[in-house]
């Protein structure tokens, strides 16, 4: 009998045979017997005999023995049965310094893993070969394309822009391209999905350490687009969110969005950003867009000294106005999470300013503009907006194991600021008329906006990913469920890597003007609005503290997280 047969002949009885003997208590069966055995096969290259005896060991004995039975497959070449060997580790740093072993070896000297950037490649080659594909750039011709941006773009110079309406064949283009490659049709529509944290950074674990890509089920969680529950299950080491999902499709912004509610799903790469963020920044991140003070003192003295009128007053008024600085705290700014912010807030400013079409239940700021008895106008100010938190209830049920949570997430606020004559900026701490009538509404109706705009919702995404990675952290979650985050957190070569895209620093001044058809003493009154800040500002202590909890005492959330019950198959990441 060869080799071979003999392997094969051990297969399928040695595991057998060994387990009869012990449950016939013939022979003195313990642990150190089995050992022996498994580096007896793993010598003989029998790595199937070895795996069955595994088996019969108990944790970390049985973790470590398929951590060296996975190292012996890969030397030896039996690469999938190594990665499948590795899965099978239940304790996740063992499991995580195993693959990340593998990652080293196949990438000395190379590239972080995990990475999860969108993969344009092929729609653009596409692109190129079936559209005037003697114009591109690679052919001498003067075209060039880049990963479609969402609703504003970052031009070379780092500046940000609108997105100006293109080709609506191009888009279509893109999005039958985009959604046949996206798989999202294998989701189903759910009015509950709960989706397994722990096996879901399992999964995308493996996938990195073997050099795939992120499913896009995965990047888009399975299609959630709102999170209702968080529900840890120590004694299943797991931790659940759960809401509504269903099957999406590509916008033309490029964004993921639920085909029945039009709600965005929420992203992989936020929760990453948050989970981070709530570890390392202790769940405070934001953004602000600032008008630089030489240029606020500048337009000050120039509306006050102007001959000019028409264009050409406008003209040298933004040239006056100049840029405004755009810094994101807490995150990255190239992540998603950082980019949604940004736009977020820039979005919400040219609605206030009557520059972005609103819906008729808030109303821009200029057009609440109203003289005074006098005749006169507000003198010209800074108007501060801003996003925070807006969670009216978070309650947990006794044992602080399951969580429900209610709101719109997000609100605006605001406050009149003055300038000096050097451009300085002085807070008044005081909000009123318009500017405060503005941020009333937009928060009143933010759900209507939202509709409107996804890009609300999915700051609304981002807030409720942080609010519950702040749970997480605050409650001990993670530790209850002994899960370490080997791949979510951890600072290894083998770590999830959020998709980076280019981050704006500086955008132009956004202004607008009203002019009033009123005279006084024989003048037409015009209202100028300029150099809105403000910007995000989240800090979850002002939720999660443990006063602010409130503890659900009608037993509902008791049998929710009774209810939830992960499978014990470890590749079943999510289920209805």
């Amino acid at each position: 009998m060869n080799r071979l047969s003999r392997t094969q002949a051990g297969s399928v009885f040695a595991p057998a045979f060994l387990t009869l003997i012990c449950l016939g208590m013939t022979l003195p069966c313990n642990g150190q017997d089995i050992s022996d055995r498994i580096q007896s096969h793993l010598n003989s290259g029998e790595f199937a005999n070895a795996i069955g005896l595994a088996q019969q060991l108990e944790n970390d004995a049985a973790d470590q023995w398929h951590s060296k039975i996975s190292q012996a497959q890969f030397e030896g070449g039996a690469i999938d049965g190594a990665y499948y060997s590795a899965n099978s580790i239940e304790n996740d740093v063992t499991r995580s310094e195993t693959l990340g072993n593998f990652f080293d070896q196949e990438n000395a000297g190379g590239q972080q893993g995990g990475v999860t950037a969108a993969d344009f490649t092929n729609l653009i080659d596409l692109i190129k070969s079936t559209i005037a594909p003697d114009d591109w750039d690679d052919t001498n011709g003067d075209g060039s394309i880049q990963s479609y941006p969402a609703g504003v773009y970052v031009d070379a110079s780092g500046t940000l822009n609108k997105v100006k309406p293109g080709s609506k064949t191009l888009e279509r283009f893109r999005n039958e391209v985009l959604n046949n490659q996206a798989g999202w049709n294998s989701i189903s529509e759910s009015g509950m999905r709960k989706i397994s944290l722990v096996k879901l950074e399992r999964a995308t674990q493996l996938a990195a350490a073997r050099g795939q890509s992120i499913p896009a089920d995965m990047k888009n969680l399975a299609g959630l687009y709102e999170i209702k529950y968080l529900v840890a299950a120590p004694d299943s080491n797991d931790i659940i969110i759960a809401g509504p999902a269903g099957p999406w499709e590509l916008n033309e912004d490029g964004r993921a969005i639920n085909i029945e509610s039009g709600k965005p799903c929420l992203q992989l790469d936020d929760l990453v950003v948050c989970l981070r963020n709530a570890y390392d920044k202790n769940g405070k991140f934001g953004c602000a867009i600032t008008p630089r003070q030489q240029n606020l003192a500048d337009t000050k003295e120039y509306l006050a000294t102007t001959q000019l009128s028409g264009k050409a007053w406008r003209t040298k008024l933004r040239e006056k106005l100049g840029m405004q600085d755009i810094e994101v705290f807490g995150i990255d700014p190239q992540t998603h999470a950082g980019r949604v912010l940004v736009e977020a807030d820039y979005r919400m400013k040219l609605i206030g300013m009557g520059l972005e079409k609103s819906i008729k239940d808030i109303p821009s700021f200029l057009s609440r503009i109203e003289p005074a008895a006098d005749g006169s106008l507000p003198p010209m100010d800074v108007v501060r907006w801003w996003f925070t938190l807006n969670y009216d209830d978070v309650f947990a049920d006794a044992d602080r194991l399951a969580f429900e949570f209610q709101g719109t997430g997000v609100k605006v606020l605001s406050e009149n600021e003055m300038i000096d004559d050097l451009g300085q900026r002085i807070h008044t701490g005081t909000s009123k008329g318009p500017t405060k009538g503005f941020a009333n509404d937009f928060t009143d109706h933010y759900s209507e906006i939202s509709d409107k705009y996804p890009i609300y919702r999915q700051l609304k995404n981002v807030f409720d990913m942080a609010l519950i990675s702040a749970i997480i952290r605050q409650e001990g979650l993670a530790e209850r469920a002994n899960w370490n985050m080997t791949f979510f957190r951890s600072d290894s070569k083998l770590r999830y890597q959020p998709a980076l895209e280019p981050t704006a620093t500086q955008v132009a001044s956004v202004m607008n003007h009203r002019t009033i058809n009123q005279r006084v003493s024989g003048k037409s009154l015009r209202h100028t609005l300029i150099g809105v800040s403000g910007g995000i500002s989240f800090d979850v202590s002002e939720v999660v503290s443990t006063e602010k909890l409130k503890t659900d005492s009608t037993g509902s959330l008791l049998e929710t997280r009774t209810a939830m019950k992960s499978s014990s198959d470890q590749s079943q990441w999510y289920w209805d």
